[in-house]
């Protein structure tokens, strides 16, 4: 086989993974081979597009006989670029960034990686940044010994784990309340905190990986949505959601719950995995109400985890002319419903 006809052969073979990663999540399943491949959405993106227009210029030169794959890696190009392009800085900002207030307030979200012991780092980052709130996950006991040393945050609740799914709070701020939460099943925590008249949601749901699926992940991130639908005042939810912004279930998300997400308008924030900014995507997010302005966000440097720092600010104001991107579709209710009863343990 010549030379030309080889390569010609490794760009089709390219071209129709790419193909299939895109439009295989179109599937309705919990499968993790399946949800797994929204992950890596812009990088199979960019690979579709190089393999692509070699491949397009050959087969017309050659009068080569693919228009099929040709037209299937078209609409794999559409598909993404519907999913791709509001976090883009050519789409329309979805929460207006305003000017900095009196009574704002920072937050710090990080996944600490629990078997990284680069401890300090993360003091350094803090004690240089001064968050007013702070939203830690994957914390061990390991971990939650090492904030013991870090001043000025009286308030604490920690809940250590050995499963990787142990999360911290610590604030400047005193608080209303705080509700440890296992939604969905009993090793998963997650917190609903009270502040003044806002309500933060934290959560950390487990990942579709294998042999893990998404039904749990999806319950409880459509169950925060629904509960935060139903509350008046402004609403925050923070956390490692192991999901990406692109994903049916986040987009699904953002339609019940209404929220505003920081990224649309401006681009992904990717903060995963912290070592590789080629292969990186967004999984860690601050999605919050009208009533909540934002004045900054921005991912920090790598401090020894696998994730990278988000941080962000806020101050409490009315509701302005701040709308969604994603507007309700009317089988949303009924969905939900199934993946909330799909994705929780009996009791």
């Amino acid at each position: 086989m010549k030379r030309k006809n080889k390569l010609e052969l490794i760009l089709a073979f390219f071209l129709l993974i790419y193909s299939l990663t895109s439009l295989i999540p179109v599937i309705n399943t919990y499968h993790w081979a399946v949800r797994m491949m929204d992950f890596p959405r812009l990088q199979m993106f960019t690979l579709g597009i190089v393999v692509f227009i070699p491949l397009l210029i050959n087969a017309i030169k050659e009068k080569r006989k693919i228009y099929l794959l040709l037209i299937i890696a078209v609409a794999a190009f559409v598909f993404d670029i519907d999913r791709i392009y509001p976090y883009t800085p050519i789409s329309r900002i979805e929460s207006q960034m305003h000017k900095s207030h009196p009574g704002e307030f920072s937050l710090l979200t990080y996944n600490v990686l629990q078997t990284n012991t680069e401890y300090g780092k993360l003091q350094e980052l803090i004690k240089e940044k001064n968050p007013d709130f702070i939203f830690l996950y994957e914390v061990d006991k390991k971990w939650t010994d090492s904030l013991a040393t870090l001043p000025g945050y009286p308030v604490r609740k920690l809940d250590p784990l050995d499963n990787t799914y142990g999360i911290a709070f610590l604030s400047k701020i005193p608080i209303d309340s705080i509700e440890l939460r296992h939604l969905v099943t009993g090793d998963i925590p997650s917190y609903r905190i009270k502040f003044k008249d806002v309500t933060i949601f934290v959560v950390h749901p487990r990942p579709p990986k294998p042999p893990t699926d998404s039904d749990k992940r999806d319950a409880e991130l459509v169950m925060i949505a629904r509960e935060a639908k139903k509350l008046d005042g402004p609403i925050l939810v923070v956390g490692d959601m192991n999901d990406v912004a692109w994903s049916h279930t986040t987009r699904l998300f953002r339609r019940i719950s209404g929220l505003l997400d920081p990224r649309v308008g401006r681009h992904p924030f990717g903060t995963f995995p912290a070592t590789n900014i080629l292969l990186r995507w967004p999984l860690d997010y601050v999605f919050h109400s009208e009533e909540l302005k934002l004045t900054g966000i921005d991912v920090m440097p790598d401090i020894g985890s696998d994730h990278l720092p988000l941080l962000a600010s806020f101050y409490v104001s009315d509701k302005g002319n701040q709308e969604s991107t994603e507007e309700p579709k009317p089988g949303d209710a009924k969905e939900a419903k199934k993946i909330i009863r799909e994705g929780t343990d009996p009791n």
